[in-house]
């Protein structure tokens, strides 16, 4: 997802950060970048969008474009890059259309409310630690809500804690980083 592109101007930054932001405070500037594009209209690029890069009068985008992003990557490490997110929901499998047809459908696909990503069985059946903590935040990112979203760092303090305690209960030797 390229769509956002976080703007900030230097005496917001500094603002931001005396009052404790991270950088997401009131410099961030609403991204009017729009590519024609985003969500299938060139017959590609509509697996890994956000719903609200796939509305047709698109509201300006945020950075929860990107945290969508984010958990696309992280259902593509799930499946081994075998599954597109909405492709085994079962609504998607009652109405498969011709490949002509694929990027309007998929794109309804994931502008329905009611359609979600879906991972495969043995991705959902899996008591992996790993693959459990990687699940849930992929859902999480996934969410139709821009609202609901974690931030990133929320989601990097989760996978940090699941490796944690991975390596507590005798999982192979995190890495030493630095």
């Amino acid at each position: 997802n390229h769509g956002y592109i976080l703007r900030q101007r230097p005496d917001d930054a500094a603002a931001a950060e005396e009052d404790g932001g991270g950088g997401g405070g009131g410099g961030e500037e609403m991204c009017s970048y729009r590519e024609r594009y985003v969500c299938g209209e060139d017959n590609r690029r509509v697996n890994n969008r956000s719903p609200e890069e796939c509305l047709g009068n698109r509201p300006p985008l945020t950075r929860a474009v990107d945290l969508y992003g984010l958990g696309s990557i992280y259902f593509y490490l799930l499946t081994s890059g075998k599954s597109r997110p909405y492709m085994l929901n079962p609504g998607a499998l009652d109405r498969r259309p011709n490949p002509r047809e694929h990027p309007d459908w998929y794109r309804s696909l994931v502008l329905d409310a009611d359609v979600r990503p879906v991972l495969p069985p043995e991705v959902e059946r899996s008591a992996n630690e790993a693959v459990v903590a990687l699940r849930e935040v992929a859902r999480d990112l996934m969410d139709d809500d821009p609202e609901r979203r974690p931030e990133a760092a929320v989601v990097a303090r989760r996978l940090e804690k699941a490796v944690e305690r991975y390596v507590k209960s005798g999982g192979p030797k995190a890495p030493k980083v630095g």
